[in-house]
């Protein structure tokens, strides 16, 4: 009877060997968002903890929280954005949430770190966009508020890649009527701008910027001041250069 035990050995002997070759690499820890109450807790803690300057006035966390995952660092790479609801001082306008950069760490507690975190407006899922094509998102953060019958707002793009924020581009719109009635009593002078109002688009690696700007041109009350007033539209296109959208010559 004929036997194949010879023919069999090699293929037994490499079996062996890879199958003792991948018992010995470390599986990887699948990434995975922390429980909600521990997240408000951390930041609770990074709220009394004081010191960051991108929380002013941030007071408490509610419990509410809001979970985006993205690459924030690295193409590939599964990450969290923490979206947790609180209350903050009047003047913070919208900006009553605390955002959190969570990222996986074998080595920190329960297997996950806050990496950054910020006092913010809420955000949605639309607000996380890989805006240059290279496989990492970046974070849109707008919000506004009325202080002293002017309308201030901002709209920031920022990247997460670090531990630190870094802003690829920002505007600041603002209008000076129709804000609380006010411009009544303000002294114009005519060519003063009275609003600044941003408009952006994305195409390709490029960011399109239209910006309308309102000019003081008569009129004593807010209506009157509206209707006189001189309107000019100012666009430029923007290129993703070293790290930041710069105006293109």
């Amino acid at each position: 009877m004929k036997t194949f035990l010879p023919t069999l050995l090699p293929i037994l002997f490499v079996l062996l060997f890879f199958n003792s070759c991948t018992s010995n690499v470390k599986e990887e820890i699948p990434c995975t968002a922390p429980e909600i109450n521990a997240m408000v807790e951390k930041g609770r803690a990074i709220i009394a903890k004081k010191g960051n300057k991108d929380i002013w006035n941030l007071r408490t966390l509610t419990g509410a929280v809001v979970i985006h995952e993205a690459a924030f660092s690295t193409k590939g790479k599964k990450e969290y954005l923490a979206v947790c609801e609180g209350k903050a001082g009047g003047s913070a306008g919208s900006a009553n949430h605390l955002l959190m950069k969570i990222v996986c760490d074998e080595e920190a507690e329960n297997g996950w770190d806050v990496a950054w975190s910020a006092q913010g407006s809420p955000i949605e899922k639309k607000s996380i966009v890989d805006v240059n094509g290279d496989g990492i998102s970046e974070l849109i953060l707008e919000g506004g508020s009325t202080w002293m019958g002017e309308c201030s707002d901002y709209y920031q793009i920022i990247s997460l890649s670090g531990k630190t924020k870094k802003t690829i581009y920002e505007n600041y719109p603002f209008s000076r009527i129709g804000c609380g009635g006010l411009a009544e009593a303000m002294e114009f002078q005519k060519g003063d701008t009275l609003s600044a109002i941003y408009g952006v688009k994305f195409k390709d690696e490029s960011l399109i910027e239209t910006v309308e700007y309102q000019l003081y041109n008569g009129g004593h009350t807010d209506e009157d001041i509206d209707n006189q007033s001189q309107r000019v539209t100012i666009t430029k296109q923007l290129q993703f250069t070293n790290g930041v959208y710069k105006e293109t010559k």
